[in-house]
């Protein structure tokens, strides 16, 4: 309880909630942009699979570039590796947080749907501390 009430306090700040809300908005973009990939790959021919894990890197790729530029206005090549550890952490625990709701009864739409809060605060901090170093930058 004590962590939701740091991270909520954090995320109350005039520029961090610039930041989310400009983060927010271009999950919306990157979203479109990684389905687009995975549906174009699927009309080629490309197995779900294959699909699936190419415009998953691509989205990844392409998510580094505007989450860099447009919510916190640093990018750097040297940040990628951070980015993506930051996708793997939230990808683990989220992982772990559907299966344990899950196996106390709830479907898994319900229990993502649940998750999806948590997943984007997670993401947010993550990429805002550990890659983009971003407690001053506009």
């Amino acid at each position: 309880m004590e962590l939701y009430k740091s991270c909520m306090a954090l995320l109350a700040g005039d520029r961090t909630h610039a930041q989310f809300i400009r983060f927010l908005l271009t999950g919306v973009v990157n979203t479109l942009f990684s389905y687009c990939v995975f549906s174009l790959l699927l009309f080629l021919g490309f197995g779900a699979f294959a699909a699936l894990l190419i415009a998953s890197v691509c989205g990844i790729l392409f998510n580094f570039q505007t989450i860099g530029r447009l919510v916190f206005r640093r990018l750097d090549a040297r940040m990628l590796l951070r980015f993506f550890a930051v996708y793997i952490v939230v990808f683990v625990v989220n992982w772990a947080a559907l299966k344990a709701l899950m196996d106390l009864g709830a479907s898994g739409y319900l229990a993502q749907a649940v998750l999806v809060p948590l997943v984007a605060v997670m993401s947010f901090l993550g990429h805002k501390f550990f890659v983009f170093n971003a407690r001053y930058c506009d």
